[in-house]
């Protein structure tokens, strides 16, 4: 069988890379990585915005690194407080975009009008524990 969801035909047919490629700005960079990323995230279930343990999954991905702007020094790994709220704003913006084009088809639970408060919270607890990325994962 093969996989016909929007990143997978964009790998099948090397467009990632060449999407990639054509980028002329580190803005320009960010923003297809952030554009491939909602592309994996949309048929995530339950979604990266309303659901902590999947957001932390999706952080803790090697491949965000650089859109969070991840880096280690002294023994200590930070993140950009930018790169968070691309990241997590994008996240809350899709969730709320699916929850208008499917308002009648989504489980009970946390729903994506969550999005906007859990979106807060990240950034205010990311701001807390002073963008440390063992703090604000929790995993210390």
């Amino acid at each position: 069988s093969v996989e016909t969801s929007p990143p997978a035909l964009l790998r099948r047919f090397g467009l990632d890379h060449a999407w990639r490629e054509s980028t002329t700005s580190p803005r320009q960079e960010r923003d297809v990585r952030l554009a491939m990323l909602l592309l994996d995230t949309e048929s995530l279930t339950p979604h990266p915005a309303i659901d902590e343990p999947t957001f932390v999954a999706l952080v803790e991905k090697g491949e965000l690194r650089n859109l969070l702007g991840i880096n280690r020094h002294t023994g200590t790994t930070w993140f950009s407080r930018e790169g968070l709220r691309d990241l997590a704003g994008a996240l809350a913006l899709q969730a709320g975009i699916l929850q208008l084009a499917e308002r009648d088809t989504l489980p009970t639970g946390p729903q994506p009008d969550d999005s906007a408060t859990l979106l807060r919270q990240r950034l205010a607890r990311a701001a807390a524990v002073g963008y440390r990325l063992d703090k604000f994962l929790r995993l210390e």
